[in-house]
């Protein structure tokens, strides 16, 4: 460990439950990433476990990055996500003061800098830099910045100037048969359904395993989606798929929620919004002997295992869950996990070349 970094108790425990050593190795490098934000960290998990993407570098703060930023006084970041945090980080790392972060649902400060709302802020003389690493959210905040009277010339998109995000999800959630095993009759429940990819990979990974009784039950809450959903559900019935699609999030109890929609992958819970959704206990809607749940929902994973709780302790199905949205979520959705079903086995892997796509598997 380079840095001395001590781990707690509950790291420590948590770590104790990887059941391979290339889990341990990516746990710990993501937890000594959420102390430090020191991006080396990731960059050693993806060199040694994904070498493909090394070269692809997502995050860095390039020359000519910085070569933009040095004509404005003021530094504003919008986003304040993991990669505003990163980004916050590093710029405060080469000594440069980041003024604000702006964000449309975050509140309170990241990395010692104040988190407002757009709406409230004095551009004069300052760079906004859009930390997201997706084009289509960027353009999006990118015109409501515009709209705001933002200057266009003053606002910088991240992704101008990093890799372009790379996901490997034709393995992502459905790792190799040292993980993941199947059985004759698979129920797959979908959270986070987004275009269907998921859930039809996870029929192409029936197919190669020779099961042929299969059942999908697929959550997704944003209308865009989920109207491209139905059209993608509607031809793996035709292969004889039994598929139910609810128009719902998931969550820990049914009500509804604030919602940011638009965003395709981004779009996710909020606490606070004019837009609203309606969400649902998993264990509340789904009545059948469930052997297989994903879930990738922006940070709503703990608040969704919550409501699939019967699920879990009654059926043990696998999971392959999200844990990188929020840096909370590396230490308590292992807890929950294993306080609900304590013999689970866990592993970790890591699917992208920046700090997305960190799944749990308990199996």
């Amino acid at each position: 460990m380079s840095k001395e970094i001590a781990l707690n108790d509950v790291t420590k425990k948590i770590l104790s439950w990887m059941a391979d050593e290339q889990s341990k190795e990516i746990y710990l490098n993501r937890v000594l990433f959420e102390e430090t934000l020191d991006y080396s960290y990731i960059q050693k998990t993806i060199d040694k476990y994904i070498p493909k993407y090394s070269d692809q570098k997502w995050f860095f703060v390039s020359e000519a990055l910085e070569r933009e930023m040095q004509a404005y006084d003021r530094i504003i970041v919008a986003g304040a996500g993991g990669k505003g945090r990163i980004l916050i980080k590093a710029l405060q790392n080469r000594g440069m003061t980041v003024e604000l972060c702006i964000d449309n649902f975050a509140k309170g400060d990241i990395c010692g800098v104040e988190i407002c709302s757009p709406k409230n802020v004095n551009y004069e003389n300052a760079c906004v830099i859009i930390s997201l690493s997706e084009k289509k959210p960027s353009e999006i905040i990118k015109k409501q910045l515009v709209e705001l009277g933002v200057p266009v010339d003053s606002i910088i998109m991240l992704i101008d100037f990093v890799s372009p995000a790379i996901e490997a999800h034709e393995i992502e959630y459905f790792d190799d048969d040292t993980i993941i095993t199947y059985k004759e009759k698979e129920v797959f429940v979908d959270c986070g359904v987004l275009d269907f990819e998921s859930s039809k990979n996870f029929y192409n990974c029936c197919c190669e395993h020779g099961v042929k009784d299969i059942s999908i039950i697929a959550f997704e809450p944003d209308y865009h989606n989920y109207e491209i959903s139905k059209a993608e559900a509607e031809k793996l019935r035709n292969k004889g798929v039994r598929v139910t699609l609810f128009q719902n999030g998931v969550w820990s109890e049914n009500k509804e929620l604030g919602f940011a929609s638009g965003n395709g992958g981004s779009s996710k819970i909020v606490s606070e919004s004019e837009d609203t959704v309606s969400v649902v206990a998993m264990d509340s809607v789904v009545d059948e002997q469930v052997t297989y749940i994903k879930m990738d929902i922006e940070g709503a994973e703990l608040e969704a295992l919550k409501g699939a709780k019967r699920i879990i302790k009654e059926y043990r199905p696998k999971l392959a869950i999200c844990i990188y949205h929020k840096p909370e979520d590396i230490v308590e959705i292992p807890l929950y996990i294993k306080e609900l079903v304590p013999d689970y086995n866990l592993y970790v892997r890591h699917y992208s070349n920046g700090i997305g796509e960190l799944v749990l598997y308990a199996v």
